[in-house]
């Protein structure tokens, strides 16, 4: 943050950094006669928020390509987003959840337990407080 407030008869400059969420600023005036006399500061502060629109993306996801139970270890699981991941999913629909879906965790999970055997695709998926929910990242598994 940073803010250039020097007199002149132009606007001060101010930049803002994009990645903030959620700041307090203060902004200072004042004024000056034709002859040089300058006025005292005054000051007002301002809460800016600024919502979140940007989905968590997820980097990495990975499970054994062949088991003999419903029940598949999680080998990798790794994803990012600009504020926080605050969710992690695994389901057998390429169908985005909603953000209130039941079996959002808030650590990854270690394993998934399909509903049958045979030739199956696990979907990852990842959500953020602000409600955005990642694409999915897909493995297949053959459950023998």
């Amino acid at each position: 943050m940073g803010c250039d407030a020097r007199m002149s008869k132009s606007s001060p400059v101010y930049s803002e950094n994009p990645a903030a969420e959620s700041q307090v600023h203060t902004a200072y005036a004042w004024v000056k006669d034709a002859a040089g006399n300058v006025s005292a500061a005054k000051e007002a502060s301002v809460a800016i928020s600024l919502s979140d629109k940007a989905a968590p993306l997820i980097t990495s996801f990975d499970m054994p390509g062949d088991s003999t139970s419903l029940t598949v270890p999680v080998s990798a699981f790794v994803a990012n987003d600009n504020v926080a991941v605050t969710g992690y999913l695994i389901t057998e629909s390429s169908t985005i959840p909603s953000v209130d879906a039941a079996g959002w965790s808030a650590t990854v999970p270690n394993s998934y337990t399909f509903e049958n055997d045979g030739s199956r695709t696990a979907y990852a998926w990842v959500k953020d407080a602000a409600g955005n929910v990642s694409n999915y990242k897909a493995v297949n598994v053959t459950i023998r």
